[in-house]
């Protein structure tokens, strides 16, 4: 069974992660290196093809040096 609110959020988590990890010109082994994340995961996850724990959010957030609303609203206006 398809969600369409599940496939959009995780396609905007997927964009707002990869902005904010250009607008840091990171690379993505960068970043994974930073979140100690594999780099599939982060890949599939910035291209919207892969939802992910908490955990593993908060480590890329952490990374990032963002809160976690960030890559769920896109901004980091509070």
């Amino acid at each position: 069974m398809e969600y369409p609110a599940r496939e959009y959020l995780k396609s905007k988590i997927g964009e707002n992660v990869a902005r904010l990890r250009s607008d840091l010109h990171m690379s993505q082994v960068d970043l994974c290196y930073a979140a100690d994340i594999d780099i599939s995961t982060l890949s599939r996850i910035e291209r919207g093809e892969k939802g992910s724990s908490f955990e593993t959010y908060y480590k890329i957030c952490k990374a990032l040096k963002v809160d976690m609303h960030v890559i769920f609203i896109g901004t980091d206006q509070k």
